[in-house]
Order: structure tokens, then C-alpha cells, then sequence
């Protein structure tokens, strides 16, 4: 009998600690989650007194919205819920003029009410599934010691649509940032109503999409795919930073904690891949899908995501502390010094302390942007060989209304004047070629891509070094009613603009110069091609690229380069080279030099970088090219990408074979010929 007392008072103090330890774990989770939505969520940029001042007391609304409203993209009964989650921030933070008012607590009280009596619904289903209920778990989580119990209750089926017995559901089963969106709010919901049923289906498919996949999400190269294969890092892909590091932050110290390995992935995604596609505050702007046209600031996830990764993953404090820098301030402790190339995107970017240049293709392998909701309206050659150089961070940054968007910079295309088409979402986005490829080294590289653009075809080839980069281009063919302009930028305009040495004389100039200098880059033009040279005044509005954005004219003054390359080309070809961290005196002829164009035709591309003595070459068919040194040759059997570095009486050679898809190193000897 005594056994059978000893038996029953175990079980019962097992069950008693067992539910002590569940009540211990919500609690964390909503210290947490509270934690969480006051200090590492981004906030709206907007003045609360203005919206203090909008709200009705009376009805529960604010009078500035229209709550019959269905734009896409900006929905105002979502809006609503932004501002009940930004009044209820300042009534919780203790340094707010709003903190613990009666009559802000009011407000927001009496604006959850109006919801629950007047739901709506919007066409755009993000925001029922997703826009909506993630603010209705901030506010919750703030307002939990304010509300009835029963209301958050009745508001639990509300905040879940999305949360099907089999699957995380929108549109299809839901992956990549949706999923995260979705497992978010379904924690919130949990944590609130005491569902350890839920929070534990919630982590743990949370947990389960931060992996590295080929579907969409986080890619093998730590890139990221959303919207099919589109390179989105910097849209859903920010996004999905943040949800992905304030999940492992809510879940740690408690049974639900994520496994090192995800918290490795999500260091790798952020450290080895997002922040090697940035300079200063400058994000790879093709990564960022209909973002682009949106008038917000872009790097307030990627900040807040990095401060809470720097504590998950103390292995990589340094690195994360230097990103963070970067990102509060334009500037970096270190630079990173290097070049990377991301085949799962096509993108390559090269990095030096004195510049920044990444260039973007489109093979068949992938969509180049999208268009939807009335956002990105002229996103149309965007991708499709787009190159941004930085110096300084804030060259592009919303510069977007004002670009003339048939001149992006690095574009090949003709120039009419006339509307855009407008994509429907991605479809007619995909590219329609497979050669388009890349080779690195790690410090330097080249990129390929075999171009065909309504009646533009070329073979067009990038290399990328730390003193410059040198673009070629050959097998040119096209005839056209519209010129075709090569854009080498198109960036904001900051101070002088010379042409062949001597100050821009107009606002616009048409000339066969040989170099044109702006901002410390010295672009080396063919010189028998007429350039366009421009710098002055540009006025517009955000609606014209996003028709959710204000009408609001905006202006600044730009600068643009292109070659006017005519109506009619056959089998041509041309050059020129971006010469960074140049004096507005004339360039040396010992930097020109320093380049020399080894081939540049139909079949191959091929450029010798004597400052570091590497040869790159892409060869589009099998074809041979002469070495720099000695009387030897490089035979290609078969299309291929080369680095050779020149050490000695060796070569070490780096190689991308497109049949395999595999990058292959060797070292060889230089007294023989090769052959790939």
C-alpha cells in the first residue's frame, strides 16, 4: 500500500513539474514575443501624433482611410491594424510621451473593436492571411494584461486561416517567407491563448524551412528564390532574416529551441550571402522583386535581423558586428575584399575597399523580377544584364521614379520612349537562354551571358578584378526602328562631369569621347561610338513605377552614360572599362594598359589583367586562344569559362564547365598547351 501511495505522489509531482515547466514556456515565449514587437520589429515611418490626431474616439476608426478601399498593395483596413500596433508600442515603451495613457489605451481598445463589428476582406489575400493577423498578434501580445481573455479567444480563428489541419496554406501549400509569415502568427495566437499544441507545430515547421533547398527559400549558394526561381533576397528574402531570426530568439530557453544547424544556416544565409550582395546601405536592388518601386526604407529587417543573430550565434559576433555597423552607418569597420558568384541567380559581385560592382543576368533557368498589385510598372529590363557600381552606398538609393528605365545601368536595349510592357506577375520575366554563367576564384571573375532581348542578340562578357572591370561585347546583331543604347550608368549625379578631361559644356552631350569622368570613376569608352552624356535635373513620382505609392513629385539631379549604338548592327563588337577610385585628371594610360583585350568575337571573350597577371576567358564554342606567356595555347573543346593565374612556371587554373555545371581547380604546368 505504501508502495502504491509512493507510486501515485510521483505521478502527480511529474504531472504537477511537467505542467510548471509548460506554464514556464508560455511565459518565456510571450516575455519573448513581447520583447520581440517593442524592440526588434521595425517600425512604420510615420508621425503618431498625425495619427493620433486621425483616429475617431467615437467610432473606432481613423478618419484619414477609407475602410471600403482594395488596393493591392497598401489596403487600408490593414493600415489600421499598423497603427493599433504602433499606438500600442508607444503606450508600452516606458521613454514614449504615450506611455501607459488612458487615453491611448482607449484608442486602442476601441479601435479592436470596431474590427470585431466591422470586418472587411481584402482581394489581396496577404492581407486575410497574413498582413492583418501578424498585426493582430503584435497589438495582443502588448495589450495581453488590457483585453478580456474572451476577445483574444474569439480573434484566435481569425488570426489562423492560413492554418489548415494537413498544411500552412496561401494561394497553395505555403514555403519559403510565406510559411515563416504564417508560423509567426500562429505562434503569437498560441503563446496567447496557452496552445502548446500549436506552438509546437508552429516551431517545428518553422524550423523545417530554414534549410537549404532548391525549391523556394534559402539556395545552396545562400541566395534566395520566392515567386518560383526569382531572386528575391532582398524582398521576401529580408523578410524572411527577420522571421526567421526573431523565431529562433522567441523559441530559445525553451523546449522548442531550434537546432544549432538551423541557426548555422540562417548565419550563412545572412553573413555569406546577403551581406556579400550589399555596400553601405545599398541592397542588390534586382533582388528585391516589386520592391524596388516601393518608397520605404529598405534596411530595417536585414538590421534588426543581424542584432538578433549576433546573439544566437556568438561563433560569428565579429562579422555580424561589422554588418551592423555597415548597415546603421554606410561604413564598415573592414571591407570585404573578394568576389562571389551565385549560379543560382546568376549574379556576380565583386568587392574591393574602393568599390562595389555586381552584374545580374537571366538564363532559362530563372524569372528576372515580376510586376503586381500595381507595383514595379517598368521593371522590364531589369535583370536582363543590370550592373550597379558603389562607392559609396548611396549612389541608387531611392533614385527608382527618376531613372529613365529603358537606360538601367548596364542595359542593351533599344530606346523608344514609349511605355513599358508590364509583366503579369513573372510570366514573360523567364530568360530564354542557357549560356549564362559565371567563374570565381574567390578574388576576381568573369560572367557570360549569351543575350537575346526582343530583336537584340549578343554575347555579352563581364570581367571583374580589384583594379577595374572590363565589359565586352561581340556577335552583336539587330535592326531596329528605336536605337539600341548600351547604358553604363545611371546613378545620382555628385559634382562635376568631365568628357575627354574638359567639364560637361550642357546639360546633355553627344560626342566620340574616350573617357568620361563623374564621382571618382573614369569609364574608358570606345571612342568611335557616339556616347550620350547627361547630368542634370530629374522630376517625377513613385506612382508612375507603383500606383500605391503618393503622386507627389520628387526630384534630384542624375548622371547617365550610354552608347548610342544605332539602328543596324551585324556581327559587331565593342568595349569599355569602369575604372574606379580615378582623379578627374585623364586616367594613366599604365591603368588602361593594365587591361588587355585578347579576343573578342563570336566565339570567345578573352581579357588579360596584367596587375594580377590572370587571364579570363569564356569561350562560347570550341575555338583556341593564345597565352600571354611564352608561345603556348588554351584549346576548348567544348564551351567553358577559364581563370588562369600566372605564378612562375605555373598556372592555376579555375574552370566552370556548362555540360557538367561543375567549377573545377587544377594546377598546370606552363611549358605545355592546354586543353579543356
Amino acid at each position: 500500500m505504501r508502495t502504491l501511495r509512493l507510486l501515485f505522489s510521483i505521478l502527480f509531482i511529474s504531472s504537477a513539474c511537467s505542467g510548471f515547466a509548460t506554464a514556464d514556456n508560455f511565459e518565456k515565449i510571450r516575455e519573448k514575443l513581447y520583447e520581440i514587437t517593442l524592440y526588434h520589429t521595425p517600425r512604420p515611418a510615420c508621425s503618431v501624433d498625425e495619427v493620433i490626431a486621425a483616429f475617431d474616439p467615437q467610432q473606432g476608426l481613423f478618419t484619414d482611410l477609407d475602410y471600403t478601399n482594395q488596393d493591392r498593395a497598401l489596403w487600408h483596413p490593414g493600415i489600421h491594424w499598423r497603427r493599433l500596433t504602433e499606438l500600442a508600442c508607444q503606450y508600452r515603451l516606458p521613454d514614449s510621451p504615450y506611455y501607459n495613457s488612458s487615453r491611448i489605451r482607449g484608442y486602442i481598445l476601441k479601435g479592436i473593436d470596431y474590427w470585431l463589428h466591422h470586418t472587411v476582406e481584402c482581394v489581396n489575400r496577404w492581407w486575410n492571411y497574413m498582413g492583418v493577423p501578424y498585426e493582430m498578434g503584435k497589438v495582443f501580445i502588448l495589450m495581453r494584461e488590457e483585453l478580456p481573455q474572451e476577445v483574444i479567444a474569439s480573434c484566435k480563428e481569425r488570426m489562423l486561416p492560413g492554418v489548415r489541419p494537413d498544411a500552412y496554406y496561401f494561394h497553395t501549400k505555403a514555403t519559403g517567407q510565406n510559411l515563416l509569415w504564417l508560423t509567426t502568427i500562429h505562434i503569437y495566437a498560441s503563446a496567447l491563448t496557452d496552445d502548446s499544441a500549436g506552438l509546437e507545430r508552429a516551431y517545428r515547421t518553422a524550423a523545417g524551412e530554414i534549410v537549404i533547398t532548391t525549391g523556394e527559400g534559402i539556395q545552396p549558394d545562400f541566395s534566395f528564390h520566392q515567386h518560383d526561381a526569382q531572386s528575391y533576397a532582398f524582398g521576401y528574402g529580408k523578410h524572411f532574416s527577420l522571421s526567421a531570426a526573431q523565431i529562433v530568439y522567441s523559441a530559445s530557453g525553451t523546449r522548442y529551441a531550434l537546432p544549432e544547424e538551423k541557426i548555422r544556416i540562417l548565419s550563412h544565409y545572412l553573413l555569406d550571402g546577403q551581406q556579400w550582395c550589399t555596400r553601405g546601405r545599398l541592397l542588390e536592388y534586382t533582388a528585391m522583386g516589386r520592391e524596388i518601386s516601393r518608397q520605404e526604407e529598405k534596411t530595417g529587417d536585414l538590421l534588426t535581423a543581424c542584432r538578433l543573430m549576433r546573439e544566437a550565434d556568438p561563433s560569428r559576433a565579429a562579422e555580424y558586428d561589422e554588418f551592423i555597423i555597415q548597415l546603421e552607418t554606410g561604413c564598415r569597420p573592414s571591407p570585404l575584399v573578394g568576389n562571389r558568384y551565385f549560379p543560382r541567380i546568376d549574379l556576380m559581385v565583386q568587392q574591393t575597399p574602393g568599390f562595389f560592382f555586381s552584374i545580374k543576368g537571366v538564363s532559362d533557368r530563372i524569372a528576372g523580377t515580376e510586376s503586381g498589385n500595381r507595383e514595379n510598372l517598368k521593371g522590364y529590363y531589369l535583370s536582363k544584364g543590370t550592373q550597379f557600381i558603389s562607392r559609396h552606398g548611396d549612389e541608387y538609393e531611392g533614385i527608382f521614379p527618376l531613372w529613365d528605365w529603358e537606360m538601367l545601368p548596364g542595359s542593351l536595349n533599344t530606346h523608344s520612349g514609349n511605355p513599358l510592357p508590364v509583366f503579369k506577375w513573372r510570366i514573360g520575366t523567364w530568360g530564354n537562354t542557357p549560356f549564362v554563367y559565371g567563374v570565381s576564384d574567390s578574388l576576381s571573375g568573369c560572367f557570360a551571358f549569351d543575350y537575346h532581348m526582343d530583336s537584340v542578340a549578343a554575347r555579352r562578357g563581364w570581367f571583374l578584378g580589384e583594379n577595374g572591370i572590363v565589359c565586352l561585347v561581340s556577335g552583336m546583331d539587330f535592326e531596329t526602328r528605336h536605337p539600341v543604347y548600351q547604358t553604363l550608368n545611371q546613378c545620382y549625379a555628385r559634382g562635376a562631369v568631365l568628357t575627354d578631361g574638359q567639364p560637361l559644356a550642357e546639360t546633355e552631350v553627344r560626342g566620340k569621347y574616350r573617357t568620361v569622368w563623374h564621382d571618382s570613376i573614369t569609364y574608358c569608352l570606345p571612342g568611335d561610338r557616339e556616347a550620350i552624356v547627361f547630368s542634370g535635373e530629374r522630376r517625377n513620382t513613385w506612382y508612375s513605377i507603383n500606383q500605391s505609392m503618393p503622386q507627389d513629385t520628387v526630384s534630384a539631379r542624375l548622371f547617365s552614360l550610354a552608347l548610342d549604338l544605332g539602328h543596324t548592327f551585324t556581327n559587331g563588337s565593342f568595349h569599355y572599362l569602369i575604372l574606379p577610385g580615378t582623379g578627374p585628371t585623364e586616367v594613366s594610360p599604365a591603368r588602361i594598359n593594365s587591361f588587355r583585350i585578347l579576343c573578342n568575337d563570336r566565339n570567345a571573350q578573352a581579357v588579360w589583367n596584367r596587375t594580377c597577371d590572370q587571364l579570363q576567358i569564356i569561350a562560347y564554342t570550341p575555338c583556341r586562344i593564345a597565352l600571354p606567356w611564352g608561345k603556348r595555347s588554351v584549346q576548348f573543346t567544348k564551351p567553358a569559362l577559364l581563370l588562369i593565374k600566372h605564378k612562375g612556371t605555373t598556372l592555376h587554373v579555375t574552370r566552370f564547365d556548362p555540360s557538367t555545371d561543375k567549377r573545377l581547380t587544377e594546377t598546370l604546368n606552363l611549358n605545355q598547351d592546354l586543353s579543356f
